[in-house]
């Protein structure tokens, strides 16, 4: 965990001599070696669209987002460029994009409130026509406030830490457009978070109707929202994301 780093490295470093003390690792490496091969496809990946820079959330407050979903922006024609939100005083040059994912944000709220410069640029950029795919810690940081504290304003709510954990699979369906797709378009991801927002919107309504609803936003510039998507079963929404990006 970025943000408690000392706190990984003891526990990786108890975990390290609990292993060496209690594991036979040449039983192990035996018992491995005699195992049959598993055969493993290769990651399906999205055809190139076009070349476009994007703007990736990074540092200490953004931490998490799968490798798999990069990969596939990538393969689609991005050019990731990260940046921390913390420390640096404005987006990267020349990008048409820009990727927020989860973090911990909470933890750095008053590091990221105090980036006055950069929320602004944020501001100014996304009312500029930027795309933007925002999660979970994403969606807090774009939001008006988190804690009371201000952040870039461009989501229409407020963020505030809760006690209670929301936590689950989601298979969501569009209710307007959005940087991934038309209105109607079905997104499976998952949602873990000690946060919520008020007051909220539903651009996402789960499919499954007895699931809580998703706060989240969407136009065809933008996608903020809890749900923290996996690309790996549908690279189209890379594809998407950067042709919006590259028309944008």
């Amino acid at each position: 965990m970025v943000e408690h780093p000392d706190v990984v490295r003891g526990a990786l470093e108890r975990l390290a001599r609990a292993v060496e003390h209690d594991c036979d690792l040449e039983a192990i490496a035996r018992l491995a070696a005699a195992a049959p091969g598993v055969p493993v496809d290769e990651p399906v990946l999205p055809a190139p669209v076009a070349p476009v820079r994007v703007a990736l959330a990074a540092g200490r407050a953004f931490s998490f987002m799968y490798q798999d979903n990069l990969e596939a922006l990538c393969a689609a024609g991005a050019e990731l460029v990260p940046f921390d939100p913390c420390e640096d005083p404005q987006l990267p040059a020349d990008c048409r994009a820009l990727v927020a994912g989860g973090g911990f944000p909470e933890v750095y709220a008053s590091d990221l409130a105090d980036n006055r410069a950069l929320l602004a640029d944020v501001g100014r950029r996304i009312a500029d026509g930027l795309v933007v795919w925002a999660e979970c810690g994403g969606l807090l940081w774009l939001a008006r406030s988190l804690e009371g504290r201000p952040m870039a304003g461009v989501v229409p709510t407020d963020g505030r830490m809760t006690q209670r954990l929301a936590l689950g699979y989601r298979h969501a369906r569009a209710t307007g457009a959005s940087p991934l797709g038309p209105p109607g378009l079905e997104l499976r991801g998952h949602e873990f978070h000690y946060s919520s927002v008020s007051p909220p919107d539903a651009a996402l309504v789960n499919v499954d109707s007895t699931g809580p609803p998703i706060s989240s936003w969407a136009r065809p510039d933008l996608l903020a929202s809890y749900l923290h998507l996996h690309l790996g079963a549908t690279p189209e929404l890379a594809t998407a994301f950067v042709r919006a990006a590259a028309a944008g």
